[in-house]
């Protein structure tokens, strides 16, 4: 069972825990502050040999040149949109010749809903940015459904 691999100090702060699939488990906490305490020290993950996953709003931007390491793309991207951070950059299919299309993942969905209002903003150009779907916009089952323009934003 993965609950005894816990350290007991940190298994009194679990209520429950769920498989989602293979590698894959959901934790239920007694509290939202037993939540931070479990967040605040992550020596628990060791002992079951996990990570912690937090998600991503993905966001497609395209014609952006290729010219420079994506490290500092992402980085001058950032700054340039005063965005807290950007944990995942990446070309759309491989880094292409002359310019291409980069996917950026950002942690929160204001940051997102900000950028596909009012655009991404490089090098004094403006770019149009799309919320980033793995599967084909138009399939048989989702012909009719309206597609989503925005993230749901967290309640404050």
């Amino acid at each position: 069972m993965l609950i005894q691999q816990i350290q007991p100090a940190k298994r009194q702060h679990i209520k429950a825990i769920r498989s989602i699939s293979k590698h894959c488990i959901l934790l239920y906490t007694i509290s939202e502050q037993a939540k931070t305490q479990l967040l605040a020290h992550q020596e628990w993950l060791q002992d079951i040999k996990g990570s912690l996953y937090k998600r991503q709003f993905r966001i497609i931007t395209h014609n952006i040149q290729t010219t420079e390491d994506l490290g500092d793309l992402a980085t001058r991207i950032q700054t340039q949109n005063s965005l807290q951070n950007i944990p995942q950059a990446q070309w759309l299919g491989g880094k292409p010749n002359g310019s291409g299309t980069i996917v950026l993942g950002l942690e929160t969905p204001e940051e997102a809903n900000q950028l596909l209002n009012s655009g991404l903003l490089l090098d004094y150009e403006i770019k149009t940015v799309y919320i980033f779907k793995t599967k084909p916009r138009h399939t048989p089952s989702t012909a009719k459904r309206m597609d989503r323009l925005y993230y749901k934003e967290s309640q404050k």
